[in-house]
């Protein structure tokens, strides 16, 4: 008895019914289905996926709001049950179960809930075939968010300085200013009233020293007059 070892190659351009399980047959007097390692199965693409939602922000949901998710799927092929979830949040929904499809189909898909603390996070659809499960890449609604706990968006308008002003120290500095410029004219008027006052007592001196002079003056002419007649 001869043993040989064998290799065989296949190139083939995939079409709808070459989807599915790979099997190898060896025949010689009867058949056998081998077990291989390496390629079980041949599966499709992904499918295209989209979520759209009746809500208008799916980031500014608050608790207890209903909500309903519409999942929309492209061209996805399985020849058994196919089945779709939904996950939003931490919770997981059945979308749909047991699709089966010998072609390329397209399905339209509803998830209603209410909203619940547990709901808010990422929204994502898987899609399983055959036991294979693969989160699919879908566009849209991809978060859905606690409204009541947004961080507002900072203003792309610069902001003005923080201000450094003291209302307290503002009040004291202006009394004290108040104070500074009460004195100044206390001491102004002061020193106006004091060299005035200076001025008419040295005018009154002046006057009185003066008269003392005249006086004397008149006493002395007087005092000459009289010698004089007296002598006569």
């Amino acid at each position: 008895m001869n043993v040989s070892n064998s290799l065989f190659n296949l190139t083939f351009n995939i079409e709808l019914h070459h989807f599915g399980d790979v099997t190898l047959n060896f025949i010689c007097d009867t058949n056998w289905t081998l077990t291989c390692d390496g390629v079980q199965r041949l599966v499709k693409s992904p499918p295209q996926c989209n979520i759209s939602s009746d809500a208008a922000d799916t980031n500014a949901l608050q608790t207890g709001t209903n909500i309903t998710l519409t999942v929309d799927i492209r061209s996805y092929h399985c020849s058994h049950q196919a089945e779709f979830y939904i996950t939003t949040g931490g919770i997981t929904d059945v979308l749909s179960q047991n699709e089966t499809t010998n072609t390329f189909a397209d399905i339209v898909l509803t998830s209603f809930f209410n909203i619940t603390a547990d709901r808010f996070g990422d929204v994502s659809v898987m899609f399983s075939c055959v036991n294979i499960n693969r989160t699919l890449q879908c566009s849209g609604v991809d978060t859905i968010t606690d409204g009541t706990t947004q961080i507002p968006h900072e203003s792309s308008t610069p902001k003005s300085p923080p201000s450094t002003e003291d209302p307290e120290r503002d009040i004291t500095l202006g009394i004290a200013i108040g104070f500074s410029l009460l004195a100044v004219v206390i001491f102004v008027t002061i020193t106006v009233l004091v060299v005035r006052y200076r001025e008419k007592i040295q005018t009154y001196f002046v006057s009185d020293k003066k008269q003392e002079v005249n006086v004397t003056g008149v006493g002395n002419e007087l005092g000459t007059t009289c010698d004089n007649n007296c002598d006569s």
